[in-house]
């Protein structure tokens, strides 16, 4: 799924700084083994130590998605969007935006703060209050809501599980969305909240063996920064 995949390739791209602060520490502590201490190996064995105290790697991960969980109106959230083929994310955004723009219910809303500033007044609107939304844009019909809505408008959709908000234009399915309820939005929230606090502690900790044991303990450090990069990956994956 597009969705998926994205959110995955967002999470190894930014892992990718702590992955090659522990190979490089992990080199030196291999190096030591066979060369004597001489000081060009020190001075690289100091650059890994300093390199995984002050490396950003799972932060710049965990910031990005609470920003995203502070922006859950209703307390519901999108946690993937998908097209299908032939269709691209502007055109199922724009679509959701513009079916869903005069809806009042929290899904709605939830869905306005996903897809941004991209939809126009449409020309004529209709809602079923918990079933969906249609709108009239440019002679086109735009649907978005629940399966049942979507097929008792003879619109064929999958079942997806869970939560989920389906778009049509013109009597054609372009994609949908896949949504977190609010109790697994709020559970999103303690776990990341977790995960940032855990991260913090295994930094201060890296500083810590830094400043009082120096490099001759450089296997602490690489495991502190491979800890704080599986609990940053496990957050991720809880978007999925």
């Amino acid at each position: 799924m597009n969705g998926k995949k994205s959110v995955m390739l967002r999470a190894c791209l930014i892992a990718v700084p702590a992955v090659l602060v522990s190979l490089l520490a992990l080199t030196v502590i291999l190096l030591r083994l066979f060369v004597e201490d001489a000081a060009w190996l020190r001075g690289l064995a100091w650059t890994a130590a300093v390199l995984a105290a002050v490396n950003p790697g799972v932060l710049l991960l965990l910031i990005p998605l609470q920003r995203v969980l502070s922006k859950t109106p209703g307390g519901y959230m999108v946690r993937e969007a998908v097209t299908m083929e032939g269709v691209g994310r502007d055109t199922l955004d724009r679509c959701a935006a513009i079916a869903e723009a005069k809806a009042a219910h929290p899904i709605a809303a939830c869905l306005r703060a996903y897809c941004g500033d991209v939809a126009a007044p449409p020309d004529k609107f209709v809602e079923m209050e918990g079933l969906g939304a249609s709108a009239q844009f440019s002679g086109q019909l735009i649907h978005a809501g629940s399966a049942d809505y979507l097929r008792g408008l003879q619109i064929e959709v999958p079942e997806i599980p869970g939560k989920t908000v389906y778009v049509a234009l013109e009597g054609r399915m372009i994609g949908y969305y896949g949504l977190l309820e609010p109790s697994g939005t709020r559970q999103m929230k303690t776990r990341l909240l977790a995960a940032l606090a855990g991260y913090a502690a295994l930094k201060i900790a890296v500083w810590a063996t830094l400043a009082f044991a120096g490099t001759a303990y450089l296997s602490v450090f690489v495991g502190c920064e491979t800890l704080s990069l599986i609990i940053g990956l496990m957050a991720a994956r809880k978007l999925n």
